[in-house]
C-alpha cells in the first residue's frame, strides 16, 4: 500500500469535494427543471384529454381517421411523377418545394372515384382511432387545444353541371372533389378549467362559437358532428347547404351523427420536430380524371366565337374563351380527384381566434 501524507491528501481532496458538490448541485437543479417540465407536460396532456370532444360521424360514414404511420405504409413522396422519398415519416428532410411534392399512393389508383381498401381507416366501433392534437398556452390561465384528425380519403359530392331545376339534374350527376389525404381541425379554448370558445368549420369556412349553450356536452366533452365523406365539423346535427351552383344545384353536408367517436381514448400529441410534422407539401395524390369545366357545355363558347355563325360575326374575339370563363368561375380547379390538401398548420389557432 502506498501511503500519502495526511495534509497532502487533504489538500488534494478539497477541490475534488468542491467539484463533486458543484456537480451534484447542478444535477439536482437539472433534475428539478426536468421534473417541473414533466409535470407541466402531464398537466397539459390531462387537460387535452379532459376536454377532448366526442365526434359524431354520420351513420353511413365509410372513411374514418387513420394514423400517420399507417398512411405512410401505403404512400411515398413524389415530385414530377417520380419518387423522391419513400416515406412521409422523413418528409422534413426534403428541400423547400411545397407546391410540387405529393404524398401519393404506392399502388396507383384505378380511377378517381375508387378508393383503396386501407383508406377506410379505423372505425371507432371496431378499434381506437387516433386523434392528433397540439396545445398552446395563451396566457392568463388560457389554453388553445387544437385537435386534428387525419383521414386517408375525402369523399366528394355528386354534382350536376347541367341545369338542375327543383333538384333534378337534366343530364347526370358526377362525383367531384374526391382526394387522397384529408386534414381537419378545430380548436377548443379552455380558460380557468372551463371551455369558453370553440373554433370549427368545414370547407375552409371557419367560425368561432363563444356561447356554450349552443354546444351539446357529454360531461366536459363537447359533441361535434362530422359531415359524411368530407369530414367537416358542425356544432349541431344538420344537413347543411354550404354552396349553391349557378345551374341550380346545391352542395349539402350531411352531418346528422350516428357513430360516436370518443377521441380521448387515443390522443396523440404532435411533436413538431418529427419528420412527418415538418413535411411541407400535398398530403395526397395529384389531380386525376376530368375537370369540372369538361363536364359543362361551356366549351360551346369556342364554337360561337368562330366567324361562320351570327354570334361570331356580332361579337367575334370580344367573347371570352371557354378557358377564360372556366377560370373566372373557378371550374378549372375542380377535378373528379382533386390534389391532396397542403400541409397542416399545427399553430393555426395558437394565439387566438
Amino acid at each position: 500500500m502506498i501511503k500519502i501524507p495526511f495534509l497532502y491528501a487533504l489538500a488534494f481532496s478539497i477541490p475534488l469535494l468542491a467539484t463533486s458538490c458543484k456537480s451534484t448541485s447542478g444535477r439536482l437543479a437539472d433534475s428539478t427543471v426536468s421534473s417541473a417540465e414533466s409535470d407541466a407536460d402531464e398537466r397539459l396532456t390531462a387537460l387535452a384529454k379532459r376536454f377532448a370532444p366526442q365526434i359524431q360521424f354520420h351513420r353511413d360514414e365509410k372513411f374514418f381517421p387513420i394514423s400517420i404511420e399507417e398512411f405512410a405504409i401505403h404512400t411515398h413522396i413524389i415530385l414530377d411523377g417520380r419518387e423522391v422519398l419513400d416515406s412521409v415519416l422523413r418528409g422534413g428532410s426534403l428541400p423547400w418545394n411545397p407546391d410540387n411534392y405529393y404524398v401519393a399512393t404506392r399502388e396507383p389508383l384505378v380511377g378517381p372515384n375508387i378508393p383503396q381498401d386501407w383508406m377506410a381507416g379505423s372505425d371507432p366501433r371496431k378499434g381506437t382511432a387516433p386523434m392528433l392534437y397540439s396545445i398552446h398556452d395563451a396566457g392568463n390561465n388560457t389554453y388553445n387545444i387544437q385537435y386534428m384528425p387525419f383521414f386517408a380519403w375525402n369523399e366528394g359530392k355528386n354534382v350536376c353541371y347541367s341545369l338542375a331545376p327543383f333538384d333534378m339534374c337534366l343530364i347526370k350527376r358526377v362525383m367531384m372533389g374526391n382526394h387522397v389525404g384529408d386534414w381537419e381541425s378545430f380548436t377548443i379554448r379552455v380558460k380557468d378549467d372551463k371551455v369558453v370558445a370553440i373554433r370549427l368549420g368545414a370547407h375552409e369556412d371557419r367560425y368561432t362559437i363563444s356561447d356554450m349553450s349552443k354546444i351539446k356536452f357529454e360531461g366536459e366533452h363537447a359533441v361535434m358532428y362530422s359531415a359524411r365523406g368530407s369530414h367537416g365539423f358542425y356544432e349541431k346535427p344538420a344537413n347543411v347547404t354550404y354552396q349553391k351552383i349557378p345551374t341550380g344545384d346545391k352542395l349539402i353536408d350531411e352531418a346528422t351523427g350516428g357513430i360516436p367517436w370518443f377521441t380521448w381514448d387515443n390522443l396523440v400529441r404532435v411533436n413538431e420536430n418529427e419528420g412527418w410534422a415538418q413535411y411541407r407539401g400535398h398530403w395526397g395524390n395529384s389531380v386525376m380524371g376530368k375537370a369540372a369545366c369538361d363536364l359543362t357545355p361551356i366549351h360551346i363558347i369556342d364554337t360561337l366565337r368562330k366567324g361562320w355563325n351570327p354570334f361570331g360575326r356580332l361579337f367575334g374575339s370580344k367573347m371570352e374563351t371557354s378557358a377564360e370563363v372556366c377560370k373566372r368561375l373557378g371550374l378549372d380547379k375542380e377535378f373528379e380527384l382533386g390534389p391532396g390538401p397542403w400541409w397542416q398548420n399545427w399553430e393555426k389557432d395558437k394565439d387566438g381566434f
